[in-house]
C-alpha cells in the first residue's frame, strides 16, 4: 500500500517482500531503523562504503514502527537517497500479532536457520549483502534466507549501528526498556496473551538463531564509543568522523542566525510517557531558561515523540526560539556558534560532545527529584554512572553560572 508516496507493508508479508527484491535486483544491503539517529548512523555507513569501493550502492531500507508512538522517520531523515539507490519500506504500525503470526514467524526462522547450517559448509563465491540491524544483532534478520535462492545468491555482513545512549547502558536497563516498551505494545493492540503457552519456545529458537549468528558470521560494530580493556568508554574516532562528514555535506537545517551565541535545551517525553507531571516538567524548564536567558539566545528543541504544544506558553512568555521536532540536533550543531547543550537523559548529550566538541550539561539529577517512575529512576543512575567523564551533571541549577 502506498501513502504519501511512501510504501507501507503489512508485518506478515515483509518477509516475501523483501525476498522477492532481493531476488530480482542486485543489492548491496539490506537495513532496518526506526529513529532518526538510527538513520544518521546509517547514513554514515553507507557513505564510507560508497567512498570506500568507489560505487553507487543499492539496497532496501525497512523502516520499523516505534512500539508506542508507530512510525517516526520520514524521507526527509534518510541522507542515502541522495547518494545510493534506495528503495524505502515503511511497516504498517500497530498490526495485531496473534498466535497464527507467532507460529509462521517461528517456522520461517526455524526454515532460515537450517538453510544458513546446509549452506555453510559450502563454498561460497557469492555478492556481499551487509544486513544492517540497530545495537545487537536480532533472530528476525535471518528470515530472508528462508529462501534458499536468496542465501545462493548473496553472502551476509552483519553490520550493527549504534542506538544511542541506550547502546552502553548495562543489562538491567536494557530489560527495564524492553519491558516497557512490551506493556505499551500490548496496551496498545488490547492484544491478549495467547502465545504465552508456547513463549518458552519461541524465546529458545530466537536465542539459537542469535547465538550462531555471532558465533559464525563477521559482525561490525559502528559504535561512537568504544571500550577499552578496563571497560572504560572512549570516544570511536574513525566512526565519529563518518557521522560528522556525512552530516557536514547532508543537511536538512533550517534557516537560523548563527551570529548569536546560543543554548540548546533538548527535552524527552517524560510527560507524554506519565513519567513526570506536566507542571512539574514545565516548572523545571521554565526555570532553566530563566537562568540561561540572562546571556545567552535560547533555542529549545522537543524530542521527535513530544506533544509541543505544552511548551506554547513557554515560548510566548520567554521569547526563545522553538527547533522543528523532527529535525535531528546534530544537524543543528553543525551550523556553529553553539555554547552548550543542555537535556537529562538524551543521546544528543553524547554526540554534542563526541561530535562536534560542544560542552554538555546533564540536568537528570535534577528530574530524579520529580518522579517516581522506575524506568526513568533506573536510566538515570545508569546515565550518570556510565558517562560521567563526558557530560557534566549538576544537581541544581546554581552550579550553571560557574560552568557558562
Amino acid at each position: 500500500m502506498v501513502l504519501g508516496g511512501m510504501l507501507f507493508v503489512k508485518l506478515s508479508k515483509i518477509d516475501k517482500v523483501l525476498i522477492n527484491y532481493l531476488l530480482e535486483e542486485d543489492l548491496d544491503f539490506l537495513a532496518y531503523i526506526m529513529s532518526p539517529f538510527h538513520a544518521l548512523g546509517l547514513d554514515a555507513y553507507l557513505f564510507e562504503i560508497s567512498k570506500t569501493y568507489h560505487k553507487k550502492l543499492k539496497g532496501v531500507i525497512v523502516i520499523t514502527p516505534h512500539s508506542k508512538d508507530g512510525i517516526i522517520i520520514t524521507k526527509k531523515h534518510v541522507r542515502a537517497i541522495k547518494f545510493a539507490d534506495v528503495k524505502l519500506i515503511f511497516i504498517s504500525p500497530f498490526l495485531k500479532r496473534g498466535i497464527f503470526y507467532s507460529f509462521k514467524d517461528a517456522f520461517i526462522k526455524l526454515k532460515a536457520f537450517l538453510n544458513l547450517n546446509l549452506q555453510s559448509i559450502k563454498n561460497r563465491n557469492k555478492s556481499p549483502l551487509s544486513i544492517v540491524s540497530v545495537m545487537e544483532i536480532k533472530p528476525y534478520l535471518v528470515k530472508i534466507f528462508s529462501s534458499y535462492r536468496v542465501l545462493k545468491k548473496y553472502n551476509p555482513k552483519f553490520v550493527i549501528i549504534d542506538e544511542g545512549g541506550g547502546t552502553y547502558l548495562g543489562n538491567k536497563i536494557q530489560k527495564a526498556i524492553k519491558e516497557y516498551d512490551k506493556n505499551l505494545r500490548f496496551k496498545k493492540l488490547k492484544r491478549y496473551n495467547f502465545t504465552n503457552p508456547f513463549q518458552y519456545i519461541f524465546t529458545a529458537l530466537d536465542k539459537k538463531i542469535t547465538s550462531y549468528l555471532k558465533n559464525t558470521f563477521e559482525i561490525e560494530k559502528r559504535f561512537l564509543l568504544k571500550e577499552d580493556v578496563r571497560g572504560e568508554l572512549l570516544p570511536n574516532y574513525p566512526i565519529i568522523d563518518a557521522y560528522k562528514k556525512v552530516l557536514d555535506i547532508y543537511r536538512n537545517t533550517p534557516e537560523l542566525n548563527t551570529q548569536i551565541k546560543s543554548i540548546i535545551i533538548t527535552t524527552q517525553p517524560f510527560v507524554e510517557y506519565n513519567q513526570i507531571e506536566i507542571s512539574d516538567y514545565l516548572r523545571i524548564i521554565k526555570e532553566l531558561i530563566r537562568v540561561l536567558n540572562r546571556k545567552y539566545s535560547i533555542l529549545l528543541k522537543p524530542h521527535p515523540r513530544e506533544d509541543i504544544k505544552k511548551y506554547d506558553d513557554i515560548v510566548k512568555k520567554e521569547g526563545i526560539v522553538l527547533l522543528p521536532k523532527e529535525i535531528l540536533l546534530e544537524e543543528i550543531l553543525s551550523l556553529g556558534n553553539i555554547k552548550l547543550v543542555i537535556g537529562a537523559v538524551t543521546t544528543t548529550l553524547l554526540t554534542s560532545k563526541l561530535i562536534y566538541n560542544i560542552p554538555s550539561i546533564s540536568i537528570a539529577n535534577v528530574l530524579l527529584k520529580y518522579t517516581k517512575d522506575p524506568l526513568l529512576q533506573v536510566s538515570i543512575l545508569q546515565f550518570n554512572e556510565k558517562f560521567k567523564n563526558m557530560i557534566i551533571f549538576i544537581d541544581n541549577f546554581s552550579l550553571i553560572d560557574e560552568l557558562i
